[in-house]
Parts: structure tokens; C-alpha cells; sequence
């Protein structure tokens, strides 16, 4: 569904306080050169998907002028640009777009697809963000912040994945949940008073 914004995360903090946007830019540049996920993009090869890392990416930071904007217009504009899909064959999946309303007050949104980020490497994406902003803010002629080396690449962890099933340990795995799974599966008398929309709709009511 490439025009369904279903699949964004998104994260957006109001800031008052000046904005350095050139450092902002060139710590965002630096996260990319550090995390492959973010310059990883998405394909199809004899249709089947495939995944690309590439070299390097390009990360903007997106400057939009709110001045004299109501919050009401404000908010409006921050979901749309939200709400905006991701073309998954073209790398970075991540927007950075920074709404001022004035030298100290701004709304800084990143918005990531789902496929190459979930809510935990988002969070340490921002922790790393923080030490490498202050770090371009401040000399950058000092000794780099030391952060931890990413223990795997997506790429490497899928790999490791399937030697595992190929190994002992896949066939263990193989052997408990045939066991699980065999003989007659209990029946579930579940409601069917509402038919199935006849496009798929992700909104949700008890």
C-alpha cells in the first residue's frame, strides 16, 4: 500500500531554544555514515524484495516557516507532513522537517518508515543524535564523541538467523513446534456479527 503513511513512525518535540540547523544537519549526516539501516533501501528482483545498502545518502533537514501560524495550523501541517508516504526504492527512509515560528520556538519532526526502524533504535537513534549535535555545535575539531559500535547490521542479524535454521538449532526449533502444533487444534467461537469492510481499514474501536 505505497500511498498508506500506516507504516511511519513518527516523533515530533517542540523546541524553544535557537537552533544550530547546519549542526543539526551534519549530526543527522553522521548518524547515516553510522547506521546502515538508514541508507538501506527496498526493491523487487525477479519479484521477490530485495534490500540495498547503499554508499551514501544525503539527509536534509527540511526548513518550513510557521511564523504567524496558529497551533491549530501548526499541528495540521506537522500531521501532514507526517502523513506523507515513502517511496521504499529510494534511500533515506527518514524525513527530518523543521517547523519555526521563530528563532526559539520550532517543532522538530522525524518521521522513519517502519521497515528499517522500530520505537527502541529510534530512541537511541535521538541519544546519539543529541551527543553528535552538541559535538557540531561545539569544537569539532576535538576528539569525536565515542559511541558505541552497532553490534550488527540488519542484514548481518538476518544472516545469523538463517545459519541458525539451517543448523541443530533450526531443526530443535522445527522439531518443538510440530509437536506443539500436532493433533486437533481447539475451535475458537468467535463473533461474526460484522462483515469484513471491503477495503482494508485501519482504524480501531472496542
Amino acid at each position: 500500500n505505497p500511498d498508506s503513511a500506516a507504516y511511519n513512525i513518527g516523533v515530533a518535540r517542540r523546541i524553544r531554544a535557537a537552533i544550530d540547523v547546519p549542526a543539526l544537519t551534519r549530526a543527522w549526516q553522521l548518524l547515516a555514515e553510522r547506521h546502515e539501516s538508514l541508507r538501506t533501501e527496498f526493491s523487487q528482483t525477479q519479484g521477490e524484495p530485495a534490500q540495498s545498502a547503499r554508499g551514501d545518502v544525503r539527509i536534509d533537514v527540511e526548513q518550513v516557516n510557521a511564523a504567524g501560524w496558529t497551533d491549530e495550523d501548526l499541528s495540521a501541517q506537522v500531521a501532514a507532513s507526517y502523513r506523507r508516504p515513502f517511496d521504499l526504492a529510494m534511500a533515506p527512509l527518514l524525513r527530518v522537517t523543521l517547523f519555526t515560528s521563530s528563532p526559539r520556538d520550532h517543532v522538530l519532526l522525524v518521521t522513519i518508515h517502519h521497515i528499517i526502524a522500530d520505537a527502541l533504535s529510534c530512541w537511541t537513534l535521538f541519544e546519539e543524535l543529541r551527543t553528535l549535535y552538541a559535538w557540531q555545535c561545539g569544537d569539532v575539531n576535538g576528539p569525536k564523541p565515542a559511541l558505541a559500535r552497532p553490534s550488527a547490521t540488519c542484514r548481518e542479524f538476518v544472516s545469523w538467523q538463517q545459519q541458525l535454521l539451517r543448523g541443530p538449532g533450526g531443526e530443535r526449533l522445527w522439531s518443538y513446534w510440530r509437536q506443539q502444533l500436532t493433533g486437533q487444534l481447539p475451535g475458537r467461537d468467535l463473533p461474526a456479527d460484522r462483515l469484513r469492510p471491503p477495503a482494508q481499514d485501519r482504524g480501531g474501536a472496542p
